[in-house]
């Protein structure tokens, strides 16, 4: 759909600008500390990366386990940057398409695999079938972490219905001056949409910076390949 490729053209252009983590997120800190090593006893294999971005992420995890750091991202900018940071990584690191063929990429499977606040930018169908790649492409027994924007981050009071469409339009103004189309969840259609895993935990991440702005509700997913 139009909107899935506004995003793509958008989020190439703000790395263009100079978006991007130079340090990693903490509630991924927290899923890999307490879900990943703790629980499932797994610090090190082959991960990828969906939506690396600059490559911040996996730059951590290698600096915790032994990890051999896949990673694919839209934007050949973001790729670019991910390259110079970890040069003795480059040929793992990759721009792709909108609908991308992954396990026609890679010939082994993963131990882990990463989505994070990347998914809620394409609709039900394109993610129905990222879904499925990413669960052919793990070991069985293998991690699978992704991040939804739910409702109720106030995004979703910006926004307004696309009529034949999964994405919801929404207008920033202020702060951020920008348009993007997300596809907001709850927490039960997020369930849905990863039923094909089996679910270790669901949990949420939720701050309000800005009392003018509101939450940032995110809900997340953790699940292992049967």
């Amino acid at each position: 759909m139009k909107s899935n490729a506004e995003n793509a053209d958008a989020y190439r252009e703000k790395y263009a600008q100079g978006y991007g983590l130079t340090v990693p997120d903490g509630h991924i800190i927290r899923v890999y500390k307490q879900i990943i090593v703790h629980q499932c006893q797994i610090n090190g294999g082959r991960v990828l990366d969906f939506g690396t971005g600059n490559g911040t992420h996996l730059a951590w995890l290698r600096s915790q386990g032994k990890w051999d750091v896949h990673g694919v991202d839209i934007s050949d900018i973001s790729i670019g940057q991910a390259k110079a940071l970890m040069p003795d990584a480059a040929a793992n690191l990759h721009t792709v398409g909108k609908h991308p063929d992954l396990v026609g990429m890679f010939d082994q499977p993963f131990d882990l695999i990463l989505a994070n606040q990347v998914l809620y930018y394409v609709d039900n169908k394109e993610l129905a079938y990222l879904a499925d790649q990413f669960l052919r492409l793990l070991r069985p027994g293998g991690i699978f972490y992704a991040s939804m924007m739910g409702v109720e981050n106030f995004y979703y009071g910006l926004s307004e219905e696309q009529p034949g469409s999964d994405l919801r339009k929404v207008t920033l103004r202020g702060r951020l001056s920008e348009t993007t189309f997300v596809n907001f969840k709850t927490r039960e259609q997020m369930l849905a949409d990863f039923r094909a895993f089996d679910k270790l935990h669901a949990g949420y991440y939720d701050t309000v910076i800005r009392e003018d702005e509101g939450r940032t509700m995110h809900h997340f997913f953790v699940g292992r390949r049967p």
